[in-house]
């Protein structure tokens, strides 16, 4: 094994972020993709197998299309639990992720309308994550998959919209 190698699986920490795509799907309404961002801490997932505790915040959007075209954001703490399963040799560490997340809600608007009530997306909302990435020494790139589990919207127009979110991610990271 590498000396690069070695300090790539020992890493306990770090900071990663990047670009959100997130799917707002509903039978009865249309929207189209609006790139968010994501920004966190993860720690853990030392060695080809561990745990991988995450704590970030992720902003997904979209735009309501219909008479008028509305934009709409949804701030959330999110922090994903994740199996990590890595391997590889030469320096460069292929891994790949899964596990639950739970998205706690701290902020939405809907247009030019910053809500401080909770009229329109529901508190949390419970995920299941999976992605892969590549590692070499301190810098990791990673692409991940999340999906909505729950009705996100708290409004539903005598149930017939029923609002889920699911979101790809580009991420770039440092670990120490």
């Amino acid at each position: 094994m590498t000396a690069a190698a070695r300090e790539a699986s020992a890493q306990s920490f770090g900071v990663k972020g990047g670009a959100v795509f997130a799917d707002f799907s509903a039978d009865a309404v249309k929207f189209d993709k609006r790139t968010g961002w994501q920004a966190g801490l993860f720690v853990g997932a030392g060695g080809p197998v561990g745990i991988l505790g995450e704590l970030n915040i992720i902003q997904k959007r979209a735009r309501l299309v219909g008479l008028q075209n509305v934009d709409l954001s949804a701030t959330y703490l999110q922090v994903p639990v994740l199996l990590r399963i890595s391997g590889g040799n030469n320096g460069a560490r292929v891994y790949g992720i899964v596990g639950p997340s739970i998205d706690v809600r701290v902020g939405d608007s809907i247009g030019d309308l910053d809500l401080t009530d909770d009229d329109v997306f529901r508190n949390y909302d419970v995920g299941l994550v999976a992605g892969a990435g590549v590692q070499f020494a301190h810098i990791l790139v990673e692409g991940r998959y999340t999906r909505g589990l729950r009705r996100v919207n708290k409004f539903d127009f005598d149930n017939a919209v029923k609002l889920n979110v699911h979101s790809f991610a580009v991420l770039a990271g440092v670990g120490f």
